[in-house]
């Protein structure tokens, strides 16, 4: 199919200032080029609709507002992209600012090597900003390369969300904010790559984050304790350059688990672990050159935390050779599980 063979494509739209649309409740599929170039600014896709095709929204260059309403069935929609050469997303030349999603959405991209720029909702220029994004009840998995490519400043992932799946946020670089609702229902969480955190492009300048959060490999996979992969919230060198005054990190008392490489470079200055956390893995705070101050909270249970070390190069502890620490305060138990048989170095003690 070519564009000039969608339903309702016309390359004389541009002409025109800007068009409703409406779809009833017994049009089940949008066929491929179906609104080609349609001067739509705002559409909401009923929760009747089972199927969009491909490049269904191509040069729509006015639709700056969404809303998926609810299914009745609780059903997915499947969602095409754009398959015109270089395999954009479905609205890659809309500027987006507002997205209501209230159901689940299967995207089928184009194939297992898609890049950031075929992201359901990613931007084809930086002219415009996604500000309004609500995620409602039905929506339980974020898919895959969802929001790759966003224009994108502050997310909340709410607690009815379990699962976010491979490279959602990748190539998000204006996210600075991500919030993650309380529950203490884990959330999987699957990397950006078997190398790479989930939001390894974005400068987080503020974390909040109030749930357990179960790390996958891309493929669902358990990460081996001792890989070098980089943790949930690790960003790359670039990420922390734009992070002028630290990033604000706040971790919820449904957090049992500090993961292996959680926090690799970012430029936090002071962190409070609850008395919720009873493990911290290893190589942490690998990269963390501007933390200075560090909270222990007792713990509700009296238990123990058991923490790890940094098991990169010669074994250290996690603060060895990256925090500039003047500052500790230590309200618990401490379980220290240094990865040789017995310590034999002044600098492979824990603080």
């Amino acid at each position: 199919t070519a564009w000039d063979e969608g339903i309702f494509a016309n390359k004389h739209y541009e002409s025109v200032a800007s068009a409703s649309v409406t779809i009833g409740s017994q049009v089940e599929t949008l066929p491929d080029y179906m609104f080609y170039g349609f001067p739509i600014q705002t559409l909401t896709i009923p929760g009747t609709l089972k199927t969009i095709g491909n490049c269904v929204f191509d040069e729509c260059k006015k639709l700056t507002s969404l809303i998926y309403e609810p299914s009745p069935t609780g059903t997915p929609l499947t969602h095409g992209f754009n398959d015109d050469s270089d395999d954009d997303g479905p609205f890659y030349a809309s500027p987006l600012t507002s997205v209501h999603l209230n159901r689940e959405i299967n995207y089928t991209y184009a194939s297992s090597a898609t890049g950031a720029w075929e992201g359901l909702f990613g931007k084809g220029s930086d002219d415009h900003a996604l500000t309004d994004i609500v995620i409602g009840e039905q929506v339980k998995t974020l898919s895959s390369y969802m929001f790759a490519h966003a224009p994108i400043t502050s997310f909340v992932i709410p607690a009815t969300v379990t699962s976010i799946e491979r490279n959602v946020f990748d190539d998000c670089k204006s996210l600075t904010s991500i919030t993650f609702e309380n529950s203490s229902t884990p959330l999987q969480l699957k990397s950006q790559g078997d190398s790479y955190g989930p939001f390894y492009d974005s400068p987080l300048a503020t974390i909040v984050c109030n749930r357990p959060i179960d790390y996958r490999k891309i493929n669902g996979s358990e990460f081996n304790p001792t890989s070098d992969v980089l943790g949930v919230f690790a960003i790359s060198s670039d990420a922390k350059s734009q992070i002028s005054d630290g990033t604000d990190l706040t971790i919820g008392q449904a957090v049992t688990t500090i993961s292996n490489h959680m926090f690799y470079n970012l430029p936090i200055k002071t962190i409070t672990i609850p008395g919720s956390v009873n493990t911290i893995g290893n190589n942490v705070f690998n990269g963390c050159n501007s933390l200075t101050e560090i909270t222990f909270e007792p713990s509700p249970t009296g238990e123990s935390l058991t923490i790890g070390y940094e098991t990169s190069g010669e074994s250290e502890n996690l603060f060895q050779d990256y925090c500039k620490l003047t500052t500790l305060n230590l309200n618990r138990e401490l379980i220290y599980t240094f990865g040789d048989s017995y310590i034999d170095s002044n600098s492979e003690g824990l603080f």
